[in-house]
Order: C-alpha cells, then sequence, then structure tokens
C-alpha cells in the first residue's frame, strides 16, 4: 500500500509540476459519517457494543468526516490550477479515541459503562493548512459529536427493529 501510494504521488507531482497537468492529490485520514445503510457507517458496530455494554478495545487516530472530504474535493475541482497542480493536500480534522466515542454514546444514551483505556496518540499529526488555504473548515468536535449521537439514534433503531421482529 504504501509503495502503491508513494508511486501515485511520484506521478502526480512529475506529471502535475513538470508537465503541466492540473493533477493533485488528497490524503485523507480515517473518514467517518453516517451513511445508509447505517449498519455500514464506521463505528456503527463500536456504538452498538457500547450500547450493549460490552468492552471496546482502545484505539486513537486521526478523522475527518465524509461532508468535509466531500468540501475539500469541491474546492481543488475549483481551485486554479497554479495552486494545486503537482500538490498532495492532507485533509484531517480531529483525534478521536475509542473512548471518547463510547463516552459519547454513554452520554447521548443516558447509559453507564466501562470505558476503553486511554490509548496512546499517533506520533505524526497530519498539516492541513493547504486545505485550510483553499476554504476547507473542517467541522471539528460539534460534527463529531452530532455523527456519534446520529449513529447512537441509528443502533437503538436498528435494534429496536430487530426486537419486534424476534
Amino acid at each position: 500500500y504504501g509503495a502503491a501510494k508513494a508511486a501515485l504521488e511520484a506521478f502526480v507531482q512529475s506529471w502535475g509540476l513538470g508537465e503541466g497537468w492540473g493533477i493533485t492529490a488528497i490524503r485523507p485520514t480515517g473518514v467517518y459519517g453516517l451513511v445508509a445503510p447505517a449498519e455500514k457507517s464506521k463505528w456503527f458496530d463500536l456504538v452498538s457494543a457500547a450500547l450493549r455494554g460490552e468492552p471496546v478495545a482502545a484505539r486513537c487516530g486521526s478523522e475527518v468526516h465524509g461532508r468535509d472530504v466531500a468540501d475539500a474535493i469541491w474546492r481543488l475541482l475549483q481551485a486554479g490550477q497554479a495552486h494545486v497542480a503537482g500538490r498532495m493536500f492532507n485533509c484531517s480534522d480531529i483525534l478521536v479515541s475509542t473512548r471518547d466515542i463510547v463516552r459519547l454514546v454513554h452520554r447521548a444514551a443516558g447509559i453507564r459503562g466501562p470505558l476503553p483505556e486511554i490509548a496512546p496518540e499517533p506520533k505524526a499529526i497530519m498539516d492541513c493548512a493547504g486545505l485550510k488555504q483553499l476554504g476547507v473548515q473542517f467541522g471539528g468536535w460539534p460534527l463529531f459529536e452530532s455523527t456519534i449521537a446520529q449513529l447512537v439514534a441509528a443502533a437503538e433503531a436498528n435494534r429496536a427493529a430487530r426486537s419486534r421482529r424476534a
């Protein structure tokens, strides 16, 4: 994966800068958000496990909402070729741990349960100044918190539907 990614980025730089093609690359980190069906959403199973009071493994990573990735791509497409050709754009918003997710699940559902251990943070954090210069404004914690509340509602509705079928 790493070799393929490096080769693609070398191609973008070579053809974007050397040949004048209007190509660029975007480097999104973990992408989250509510999708349809909700069961296919990132963290749906984690949210469901937290609602059942099951233990969740401790992890931490850099995340970005799908809406923000779409906005970033739109802005890259709208930017002049001179601003983006041959460049790579990091696309990340916040550090999220499974502890953060479970804590928000408990708050949204009005329950208590075990929290995952505190996970170590990634060693390197992406600098997303390039996208911010193009006007991208990431959703941050408010968007993350509302997404977790949406996932809780979807998981509870899913559980209720399964109970009615049983």
